[in-house]
C-alpha cells in the first residue's frame, strides 16, 4: 500500500533507475551510452570532444536538476504537494520526450525502456491521485506541468547558448544547478487545495 507521499519519495529512486540505464548500462549492454546519442542528436556524430554536452554538463543536470528536485519531493511533498506534482511533471516530461524520439527515429535510445515502463505509467498515476483527493487542482496540475516542460527547455536552451559561444562553461553548469529552483519556489506560492492530508499520509493506496 502507497500512499501519496510514498509515491512523491519513491520518484528520485525510479529516476536513478532511469539514469542507470542512460549512463551507465542500457537495455543492449552498452555502457555510457547516453552522452554519445544526445550528441548525435545535437548533430555531434561521433565527436564527444566538440560536442557542447560534456560530462561535467551530464552530471549537474542528473544531480542538480534531478536530485536536487526529487530530494524536495522526497522530504516536503507532504506539506507542498507541488513540489511532488513537479517531480511527477519532469519524469512525464522525460519519458514522452524519450519515446518521443523512439517514435520519429524508429530505433531504441538510452533510457526509454525505464520511459515506458516506469516514468509514463507512475506519473499518469501520481497524477491521477492527485486529482483524485483533491491534494491539487487542475490549474495547480497544469502549473507543474510547465514546470516540468521549462525545466526540460531551459536545459536544451542553455546548451544551445553555451555552443554558440553565449554563455561560459561554468554558467552552464549553474544553470542545471538552479533549473529546479523555479517549481520549488512555486510550491511555496501555490495555496494548499486540501486541508485534510489523510490522502498524502495514508489513504491513497497503490
Amino acid at each position: 500500500m502507497f500512499s501519496l507521499s510514498g509515491w512523491f519519495a519513491l520518484l528520485l529512486p525510479l529516476y536513478m533507475v532511469h539514469q542507470f540505464e542512460e549512463h551507465s548500462i542500457d537495455l543492449f549492454g552498452q555502457r555510457f551510452a547516453f552522452q554519445s546519442y544526445f550528441c548525435s542528436v545535437l548533430g555531434f556524430h561521433g565527436d564527444l570532444l566538440s560536442c557542447p554536452a560534456t560530462p561535467e554538463f551530464i552530471i549537474t543536470v542528473n544531480v542538480g536538476t534531478v536530485w536536487i528536485l526529487g530530494a524536495f519531493s522526497w522530504l516536503l511533498g507532504v506539506k507542498r504537494p507541488f513540489l511532488g506534482a513537479s517531480m511527477t511533471a519532469l519524469l512525464f516530461v522525460n519519458g514522452w520526450v524519450h519515446f518521443g524520439s523512439t517514435l520519429y527515429h524508429l530505433s531504441y535510445n538510452p533510457g526509454v525502456a525505464t520511459s515506458v515502463l516506469l516514468f509514463l505509467p507512475v506519473s499518469t498515476w501520481v497524477f491521477y491521485l492527485c486529482i483524485k483527493d483533491k491534494v491539487l487542482s487542475y490549474f495547480q496540475l497544469a502549473v507543474a506541468l510547465f514546470c516540468g516542460v521549462l525545466i526540460h527547455l531551459v536545459l536544451i536552451g542553455s546548451l544551445r547558448a553555451f555552443q554558440a559561444g553565449l554563455i561560459h562553461h561554468s554558467v552552464l553548469l549553474w544553470i542545471q544547478i538552479l533549473n529546479a529552483a523555479f517549481p520549488v519556489a512555486l510550491a511555496y506560492l501555490m495555496p494548499r487545495v486540501s486541508t485534510d492530508f489523510s490522502a498524502l499520509k495514508g489513504n491513497a493506496s497503490c
